[in-house]
């Protein structure tokens, strides 16, 4: 007789390994720049693009997770699929982004934070003369938009002052429907003076 002699050659598999290429967990940039967020993938054997995918959940949407392709032009991948180029970048970008990696081995996710910052704009203000007569009501206005919130301070006669509210003057602030100071913020809507 003759013999069959099967050779299997064994060698050790290995499940992805994902680390950001920067090794920051949290990315941060202003808003209308580009960002390029990076992983170093690890395997045996290696993850091929076909097995990596990208989600992002909004920091503005808590129900949804989105899977990210080529279809949005703000999103460029890089041919190995390790990277991610968003380019004009905008609060909406804020959140969380997620890759996978899968081969025969396993599978391995890792997310990274990335942090928009908007600058502060004002939206309204009223720099006009005012006249009162005295025990009449006057009221200043004030909105401003940025991330993270605007603090809007006062002033009078060139000094910053600490306007609080007192029997004197009272200070309002918008309050949105959930409840939450609103983005878009009146830091003081009225001064009543007597």
């Amino acid at each position: 007789g003759q013999a069959i002699i099967h050779c299997v050659k064994f060698r050790n598999l290995v499940s992805p390994s994902i680390i950001p290429s920067d090794k920051q967990f949290t990315l941060a940039i202003p808003r209308n720049r580009s960002i390029n967020i990076s992983f170093n993938i690890t395997a045996t054997p290696p993850v091929v693009p076909s097995n990596i995918r990208w989600h992002f959940k909004s920091s503005l949407d808590d129900e949804q997770l989105l899977e990210i392709s080529n279809s949005n032009t703000n999103y460029t991948f890089s041919s190995d699929k390790h990277s991610l180029i968003i380019s004009n970048v905008q609060a909406s970008d804020a959140g969380t982004y997620t890759i996978t990696a899968i081969n025969i081995a396993g599978m391995n996710s890792t997310t990274v934070t990335l942090v928009v910052y908007v600058e502060t704009a004002f939206l309204y203000k009223d720099g006009s003369l005012v006249n009162r007569m005295t025990g009449e009501n006057v009221s200043f206005n004030c909105t401003a938009d940025g991330i993270n919130t605007p603090e809007i301070k006062w002033t009078r006669n060139s000094i910053v002052t600490d306007i609080i509210s007192n029997t004197r003057h009272r200070i309002v602030s918008l309050i949105d429907q959930q409840g939450s100071p609103s983005r878009s913020i009146p830091g003081l809507q009225q001064i009543n003076s007597s």
